[in-house]
């Protein structure tokens, strides 16, 4: 490949030797690249080499619709219900919304606390050397 500032430049013929001057063909632009697999692609075209980009913003976009519509979805369940929030929302099996009872509430918030409760405790059993270390040091006492 020569330098722009010599495109204009006679060359030899790599046919048949003789000095010509470089013509340009008709200019073609077409892309057939039919992309394959989940690589990274190198068309040359962004139509084509962003693809994942809009499937990702595309999937993101459904994901974030789905969202708003759980959120409207208890908004509407609450403002039947005002003395309620959205901690005495349960989420049912058919991905829905209903109040729960304060026997549930209670239970729940019992969960919740023992949740809470072990993690804390994990934490701290954890703190200071590595958990698998502490792991392996007790299994070579035993």
């Amino acid at each position: 490949m020569r330098p722009a500032k010599k495109a204009q430049e006679v060359v030899a013929c790599p046919n048949c030797a003789k000095d010509v001057s470089p013509e340009l063909s008709a200019p073609e632009f077409a892309f057939s690249h039919t992309p394959e697999g989940l690589g990274p692609q190198s068309t040359g075209v962004s139509g084509l080499d962003h693809d994942v980009d809009r499937i990702v913003g595309r999937d993101a976009e459904r994901q974030w619709a789905a969202v708003a519509e759980r959120k409207n979805r208890k908004n509407r369940i609450l403002a039947s219900n005002p003395d309620k929030d959205l901690e005495d929302l349960s989420r049912t099996f058919d991905d829905d919304y209903r109040v729960m009872t304060r026997a549930e509430r209670r239970a729940a918030a019992t969960a919740a606390n023992l949740h809470h409760e072990a993690v804390d405790q994990i934490k701290q059993h954890t703190q200071g050397k590595n958990f698998l270390a502490k792991r392996l040091e007790r299994s070579a006492d035993s």
